[in-house]
């Protein structure tokens, strides 16, 4: 009997020291599960802010546009850009700089997306911007463009947008995930069409409380219009409106569009350039994309050419319009129907009593 108890006690006893063994291992699996928990995916905004609207502005935006600044500020920038545009990069440069000079409670920044089709690769830039935005909302938006932008434009690649928006602390996977099934692609045509209908063809293209600004220019050219804005907008503060009806109220009264009927070539210095100045009888060397009003691209020059100013081969917009502009400056001319083809079309894109706009890069003058 007392070997049959031994027997016993040695079996329980390894039973024990088997049970102790696998809780001990289990301890051991449970811990290197927990040493390394895999990050959480951010799928929604980590802070999502109330809804509003200003859709009835000329220039409309909402809350689901990138937004820097207080929402009821007393001066609304809003900003139609490419990533892969230079010029957007110099006038972000003004913008940090506005920034600086004036309060959160003065100035808010809106962005609006107007990839041009001359960048190959601002169409995606914009997409993966708004897929950044969609998924961490407006922090995780700026980190991103300010990444773009400071990168430059030979860094606008899918492998960089990862990177980005991780530094955001957005998913990568959703972001991919959304990429690869064109979630976002509706909203940047929906920018787009927006820019077309308020002739906001060219990047950048700036509403300041709807007040137009086209082009990277000096900060003189932004402050001198906020300046006057502000005591406009306290003074309708004073008078009732109440905060977030300023920029309504605002760009209503200071919206506008060049007349249809303009009897002359309307001429906007888009950049202003450094070289030689175009006279009549100059040769001059261009890039230009011409638009109808609706937006719709007509004419482009896929290389560079050369004519002379002067000698009646172009139309008089032209000839008049290139006057006077440097090498290395951007121009965007508007031509009314008589200085242009009047009533005759242009199949097939250019129909009767047709207003063309330009713009134009002028590269060389001789």
């Amino acid at each position: 009997m007392k070997s049959d108890g031994i027997i016993v006690a040695i079996v329980l006893a390894a039973a024990g020291l088997l049970l102790a063994g696998l809780a001990g291992a289990g301890a051991v699996v449970y811990l290197r599960g927990r040493a390394k928990p895999p990050p959480p995916a951010i799928t929604t905004p980590l802070v999502t802010p109330a809804a509003w609207s200003d859709s009835d502005s000329p220039v409309p935006v909402t809350s689901d546009d990138p937004m820097r600044g207080d929402r009821n500020a007393l001066v609304t920038i809003v900003a139609f850009e490419d990533f892969e545009d230079p010029d957007c990069g110099k006038v972000e440069t003004t913008f940090e700089d506005i920034r600086k000079k004036y309060a959160a409670s003065e100035i808010r920044f809106v962005w609006k997306n107007q990839p041009q089709t001359f960048h190959p690769q601002a169409r995606a830039a914009a997409e993966a911007a708004r897929g950044v935005f969609v998924l961490g909302g407006n922090t995780a938006f700026w980190t991103f463009h300010d990444r773009a932008f400071a990168s430059g434009p030979y860094a606008l690649a899918a492998s960089n947008y990862d990177v980005w928006a991780g530094e955001a602390g957005v998913s990568v996977h959703d972001l991919d995930s959304g990429l690869a099934n064109g979630v976002y692609v509706s909203r940047i045509d929906d920018d787009t069409k927006l820019a077309s209908s308020l002739s906001a063809t060219a990047t950048p293209t700036t509403f300041i409380n709807g007040r137009i600004v086209e082009g990277a220019q000096p900060i003189a050219s932004f402050t001198t219009i906020i300046d006057s804005e502000l005591p406009k907008a306290r003074k309708s503060v004073a008078s009732g409106t109440p905060l977030d009806r300023i920029y309504v109220t605002r760009s209503k009264e200071n919206f506008g569009v060049v007349p249809k009927s303009v009897s002359t070539t309307t001429i906007v210095d888009l950049a202003v350039g450094s070289g030689a100045v175009a006279s009549t009888g100059s040769q001059v060397t261009v890039l230009y994309v011409g638009r109808l009003d609706d937006g719709t691209v007509f004419d482009r020059s896929p290389t560079p050419f050369t004519v002379q100013l002067g000698n009646g081969a172009m139309i008089k917009g032209w000839e008049t319009g290139l006057v006077g502009m440097r090498a290395g400056g951007k121009r965007k001319l508007i031509v009314p129907p008589q200085e242009a083809y009047g009533a005759r079309a242009v199949p097939p894109k250019i129909p009767p009593n047709a207003t063309l706009t330009f713009e134009i890069e002028l590269l060389a003058v001789k």
